[in-house]
């Protein structure tokens, strides 16, 4: 109820997909008692309008067409995860602290949870535009539990003095899970379950950096940034804001049909050159785009501070070096809580290698992380 752990299951195939604003990711993954889950193969789908809902389904339909004639095959059960884009996470802590012992009940917190998860769908459906469309629910749950200043993972009845739970619930519009669904099950036939990237994302880096209890953990799409704090290894809050890796890929493209020798200045930063003796027209780009996402990503915490340890997962790994930057630049030093500059742990292939296999030359970055996720989800 309150975690997530490896759970053996018998030799199966299974297909990942993933929805972003502008992209759908999709893979067949083998996965084995014994051995850790091996991507079969995969496909990314940029689509030709970001962020239309028309778009989203002819591009699953074409993803999924690609992928199925490439590597037939049957599986066990498609899951499907959906970027803050598309989905809705809700983080919110129950306190209650009493002079006077009150007994506890596993029915008391379901209670809490249900309570906090209708309030919530409530508000979001009285704050959607779009007054003839529903939420549905797509995960809930307590995800940290404190009794009188302990964690745990269980309960019976207890007699408590200080309750602390941490909720979480996510939500998406259900004509949209419908119709992803429908179109999904045109082409491969299969249990199709739903998560969020927010979830997803944090359960596997909680997974590989057990020993790091408090950092910020920002995931970076081709449009959207989503940022999660995470204290005491309990995720508390998460936000995001439109600006993505887009914004570099565009402007180097842009620059490179009138200044194709800045392609080698590139691949030197890629390599871990400084920036410093690189063409001057590429650092100019380099600087305007660090300094662009650095101001949107100022913009959420006028006043607040951070952990200063940053874990970031970036959809462009060969040019997350820009977003490092951007981090670590000493103009955001107020925000870290030791007063120290941010010093930000990069997710890369070569890391996740220890925990998903591939078959493929390239593996995707985030669709190594989904599928690690879909080992570490039940319980």
């Amino acid at each position: 109820m309150f975690g997530f752990s490896l759970q053996k299951k018998k030799s199966n195939t299974r297909l990942v997909i993933s929805v972003e604003k502008s992209q759908i990711r999709a893979c067949f993954v083998s996965v084995d008692e014994y051995e850790k889950p091996y991507i079969l193969t995969q496909e990314v789908q940029e689509f030709q309008t970001s962020g239309s809902v028309a778009e989203l389904y002819k591009t699953i339909h074409k993803i999924l067409f690609k992928i199925t004639k490439k590597h037939p095959t049957t599986v066990s059960s498609i899951h499907c995860v959906l970027s803050s884009a598309w989905s809705v996470s809700k983080i919110e802590t129950y306190l209650r602290d009493e002079e006077v012992v009150f007994s506890l009940y596993e029915k008391d917190l379901n209670k809490i949870l249900s309570d906090f998860v209708d309030t919530t769908k409530e508000s979001l459906e009285n704050n959607n535009q779009n007054l003839f469309d529903k939420f549905q629910i797509l995960e809930q749950n307590i995800i940290h539990l404190s009794i009188n200043g302990y964690s745990v993972e269980e309960i019976f009845k207890r007699d408590v003095r200080r309750l602390e739970a941490v909720l979480y619930a996510s939500f998406v519009s259900t004509s949209l899970l419908e119709n992803i669904k429908e179109e999904i099950e045109r082409h491969i036939r299969g249990v199709v379950t739903f998560s969020t990237a927010t979830l997803a994302e944090f359960v596997v880096v909680r997974d590989i950096f057990e020993n790091i209890e408090q950092f910020t953990l920002i995931s970076v799409d081709e449009q959207q940034t989503n940022v999660s704090f995470i204290d005491d290894g309990v995720l508390r809050s998460t936000t995001n804001f439109l600006l993505g890796n887009s914004i570099f890929k565009t402007r180097v493209e842009y620059a490179n049909k009138h200044y194709p020798s800045m392609l080698s200045g590139l691949t030197m930063l890629q390599k871990g050159t400084s920036h410093e003796n690189i063409d001057p027209d590429l650092k100019n780009i380099l600087t305007l785009t660090e300094r662009d996402w650095r101001d949107r990503f100022l913009g959420f915490f006028q006043g607040k501070t951070i952990p200063n340890t940053v874990i970031l997962v970036s959809s462009q790994e060969n040019s997350s070096f820009w977003l490092k930057r951007a981090i670590e630049s000493p103009q955001n030093k107020h925000l870290s809580l030791t007063g120290t500059n941010l010093h930000a742990i990069l997710i890369t292939t070569e890391l996740l290698d220890s925990f998903v296999g591939s078959k493929t030359e390239r593996p995707d970055l985030k669709l190594m992380i989904y599928a690690s996720f879909t080992t570490l989800r039940n319980k």
